[in-house]
């Protein structure tokens, strides 16, 4: 396709996305934004974009689980002023860049009050049961994060420093540790930084 290949967009709610291949798109694999809410993308496999695998723009409260996403151009999963965001037993291989990439931004082209298409400018996930292996730039990257959460992700790296990018590298002995060597979970706020 010449753009996004599924796209949930302007308050698509309570829908689920299951078992599709999504393919050699121009742009996104999957793409859900415009305060697209309370839905779950499961089961995919979303492969050789030219874009990310999944992007997920300004839409808060979404479910990512038991997904394939390889082989993109850029990051596996994008998040982007979304929110409880989960991602989970997903398989986030070999893409460009990282296997989840997330931010907290501004966006030139659109105030946060739109009448149209408001958002708020804050990230956060729960990133866990994962495998993330061979990502060009890392496993995770995470800019100005309100909370993150990992639990047993496998990054397939040898050190944590070049498996937690951005904001979380320097927690990423404390992720790597706690969540690889003793087991349990980690979360981190805004505060922690």
């Amino acid at each position: 396709l010449e753009r996004d290949g599924i796209i949930l967009s302007r308050y698509v709610e309570d829908s689920w996305v299951i078992d599709n291949l999504s393919e050699d798109n121009a742009i996104s694999g999957i793409k859900i934004d415009r305060r697209s809410q309370n839905n779950v993308i499961a089961n995919n496999t979303v492969q050789n974009n030219a874009g990310d695998g999944i992007s997920i723009f300004e839409s808060e409260d979404n479910i990512y689980w038991n997904n394939v996403v390889t082989g993109n151009e850029r990051s596996g999963i994008r998040i982007r002023n979304s929110w409880d965001v989960v991602i989970r037993e997903n398989t986030i291989n070999n893409n460009e860049q990282y296997a989840v990439n997330g931010s907290a931004q501004l966006l030139e082209s659109r105030p946060t009050d739109d009448p149209i298409d408001p958002y708020e400018v804050r990230v956060g996930a729960t990133i866990e049961w994962n495998e993330m292996v061979g990502n060009g730039s890392g496993a995770v990257k995470m800019l100005d994060f309100e909370t993150v959460s990992f639990a047993q992700n496998n990054t397939g790296l040898q050190f944590a420093e070049t498996a937690y990018k951005g904001d979380l590298e320097e927690f990423a002995t404390d992720i790597f540790t706690t969540t690889v060597v003793l087991g349990q979970g980690i979360t981190l706020s805004a505060t922690a930084k």
